[in-house]
């Protein structure tokens, strides 16, 4: 029985760890082009929200009248934040992210509070961010690492 439990672990955690941990193999090289060094990263994927505190280095807020827009953290390695507050009850809230080449990738309606944005699945670059607010737009370039 403590086989099959263990089995079962196994299998799952190889299901499960290339979902959390992205992989990357960096090389260091010398001046003559020669390979020197091989560095194995793993790096921790993170699907929640970043907290509001301790990152006002990485957060734009924009003001539309009553209405307050923050956008964090930029640039992301995956997982952006978009802090609206103060939506009035009269006017529909919504976002879209853009590709460069303009091809629009998510369409999300947004109400008070945190929405996040999930970015994870986009190759590195940047993208545009259009916050509309009944007939006003407001435009932010983020990047992904």
């Amino acid at each position: 029985m403590k086989l099959k439990k263990l089995v079962f672990l196994f299998l799952l955690s190889l299901i499960i760890t290339p979902c959390l941990f992205a992989q990357k193999i960096s090389y260091t090289y010398d001046s003559a082009g020669n390979r020197i060094s091989r560095q194995y990263v793993v790096e921790l994927r993170s699907a929640t929200v970043p907290k509001a505190e301790g990152i006002d280095s990485t957060s734009v807020e924009t003001f539309l009248d009553d209405l307050s827009v923050s956008v964090y953290p930029n640039p992301t390695k995956g997982a952006l934040a978009v802090k609206v507050t103060n939506v009035p009850k009269d006017k529909k809230v919504s976002m879209k992210l853009y590709s460069p080449q303009g091809v629009q990738l998510q369409s999300i309606n947004v109400q008070d509070g945190i929405t996040q944005v999930n970015m994870f699945s986009y190759p590195s670059g940047w993208y545009i961010l259009r916050v509309h607010v009944g007939e006003k737009t407001i435009e932010y370039k983020i990047i992904k690492e």
